[in-house]
């Protein structure tokens, strides 16, 4: 094959599909304004605990839900390891009305779970998990909190559902990457 070249890492004894020669030096229409964990360190601290910010923003980091997925979430929704997410709260309701299937089940890592619980201790089962005076966080909640601690510390705003999905992705690609160049140098 011309002007094509095979990636030479076997991914679980499969070969992987060819890809055009220079794939990897493609540079994006516009850069995206990403969260490094340098900035997650500094951001992490300044995050305020009450309302459980603090768990909500680390949550979206780990899992790369969306905010309105977030949102939706009671605490009969945590399972031992994780969550099972709606995609908004009106997803949930059609779910009781009409049956439909919008949920999804998202592993949480060991030290959110324990906050997690922690969290919802003392809560009844339909309470939602992250309140503000009895109510669910309201859309802007969250983000207005976010950008206040991003202009504190001098960073470029950087959208929270981009800044949770795209941490969550760069985290799981660097892995695999990092994974990929160990097994190379044995």
């Amino acid at each position: 094959m011309t002007g094509v070249q095979t990636c030479a890492l076997p991914i679980s004894g499969v070969d992987t599909p060819p890809f055009p020669d220079g794939w990897d030096d493609v540079e994006p229409k516009r850069n995206k304004r990403m969260l490094t964990l340098d900035m997650q360190m500094q951001i992490d601290p300044h995050i305020p605990t009450r309302h459980g910010y603090r768990l909500a923003i680390s949550i979206l980091q780990a899992t790369g839900m969306r905010v309105c997925e977030l949102r939706a979430l009671l605490v009969s929704d945590v399972t031992d390891r994780g969550v099972v997410v709606w995609k908004s709260l009106t997803d949930r309701l059609k779910r009781v009305r009409k049956g439909y299937a919008g949920d999804q089940t998202y592993m949480l890592p060991k030290y959110v779970m324990d906050d997690l619980r922690e969290h919802i201790k003392g809560k009844s089962p339909d309470d939602f998990i992250f309140t503000v005076n009895g109510s669910p966080y309201k859309l802007g909640t969250l983000r207005d909190m976010w950008y206040r601690v991003l202009d504190k510390l001098g960073f470029p705003r950087i959208e929270l559902n981009q800044a949770g999905r795209h941490t969550w992705a760069s985290r799981e690609m660097q892995q695999a990457r990092d994974e990929a160049l160990a097994r190379i140098q044995k």
